[in-house]
């Protein structure tokens, strides 16, 4: 069977050039500039984060809910199998009630990864799952179903706190320079849960506002679909190419090939789905070739099942399988990463930042998996997604 869809998903067409920007970022569309940015921040390795005691985002970044201990606990977990790069979403609400705290606290948070030697990915914008977010308390996760309190950003039935532009800016501003951001992922999955193209406005308008600042990092919005219109736009004016993609090698290869015709870093940003055929092993191999626990829903009742989705870690920090850890280890291996131990004067430290520290039972925890930024035929990077578990 001939695999035409990508041709498709990633054609740029003239009648579309109305929609695209002039980014005027240090990396837009010249090679050279992207290829020294790929060589200085070397191979990149980790994963989408949240703290296993959040359930979503506002839980994450509210003051009564941060939750630092626990943060830097699970950094630890990832430094440990060598990643070194979280990419962790932020929130407009969670900025709107406290502009200034929220702020502080994501500096508290890069004041963690710094110790680990990890570098953050942020996002600001989000088109994934529940549209009806609220401030305070948040709803208790749903046993197994992944990313079950997840919550789109902006939604649909919030109120205003200022402007879109006002919280992009704002929050780029303050890391406008900081070189413990990596890049900055703009908008993840434009046009998820039935937005469509009628989202393009906001994402033209995310990358203006981008733009406006003038940040020393990287901008990208990945291409997760279908859509012309926002494909094309995300592909002009993403300094990095992102893209999401759960499939069989066969499938990932294609789209590998016909990314790097582009010639700028491609950055593969979701993967691994051990149940339909995508893993760790047969997906590196073939990012090796370029040089470039469970389902998202079980049904109520049903045991734990012995193939998991895309898990890495239980909740009591083991290994779902030993030979996976070994075999992510083994290709991180030569990145001569030492795990690095804290101590309670080291969380101390951190938490003398002004941030309250608070205690928290585990119900859930945050895993990981794989991604890979290419650029030409150098392997760059390598990262991971979340889920959510309620063992």
């Amino acid at each position: 069977m001939k695999h035409c869809y990508f041709a498709d998903f990633f054609d740029i067409e003239s009648d579309f050039a109305e929609y695209i920007l002039f980014s005027f970022t240090f990396l837009r569309n010249l090679e050279k500039k992207a290829k020294d940015w790929s060589s200085k921040i070397g191979w990149r390795v980790g994963c989408n984060f949240i703290p296993s005691t959040a359930v979503n985002q506002l839980e994450m970044w509210q003051a009564e809910t941060f939750d630092p201990q626990t943060i830097q606990k699970e950094l630890q977990l990832a430094n440990s199998i060598g990643f070194n790069t979280v990419r962790v979403f932020l929130y407009y609400l969670a900025w709107g009630e406290d502009k200034i705290g929220i702020k502080s606290r994501m500096h508290t948070f890069l004041n963690i990864t710094n110790q680990f030697n990890i570098k953050t990915i942020f996002v600001l914008f989000d088109d994934c799952w529940k549209n009806d977010p609220h401030i305070c308390q948040q709803p208790a996760p749903i046993p197994d179903v992944h990313n079950s309190q997840w919550v789109q950003c902006p939604g649909s039935s919030q109120p205003v706190y200022g402007s879109y532009q006002e919280y992009a800016q704002d929050i780029l501003t303050e890391f406008a320079e900081d070189n413990r951001a990596l890049f900055w992922d703009l908008y993840n999955e434009p046009g998820n849960f039935h937005h469509n193209e009628s989202i393009l406005s906001l994402l033209q308008d995310v990358f203006k506002y981008t733009i406006e600042v003038n940040i020393a990092q990287p901008i990208t919005a990945g291409m997760w679909n279908f859509f012309k219109k926002l494909n094309s736009f995300q592909l002009q004016n993403s300094d990095i190419i992102t893209f999401h993609l759960y499939s069989l090698p066969q499938v990932l290869e294609i789209q590998i090939k016909t990314l790097k015709k582009h010639g700028r870093p491609i950055i593969y940003t979701e993967y691994m789905a051990r149940t339909i055929g995508s893993t760790f092993k047969n997906s590196l191999t073939i990012f090796k070739k370029h040089n470039v626990v469970f389902p998202w829903k079980l049904p109520e009742g049903a045991p734990i099942p012995k193939v998991w989705f895309h898990d890495i870690f239980w909740n009591n920090s083991t290994c779902y399988s030993e030979e996976e850890c070994s075999f992510i280890k083994s290709i991180t291996s030569y990145l001569q990463l030492t795990p690095i131990e804290f101590s309670e004067d080291s969380t101390a430290e951190i938490l003398n930042s002004g941030v309250e520290q608070q205690q928290f039972s585990m119900t859930h925890f945050a895993s990981y998996l794989v991604f890979i930024i290419y650029i030409g035929t150098n392997i760059i990077d390598i990262f991971a997604n979340i889920v959510e578990v309620n063992i």
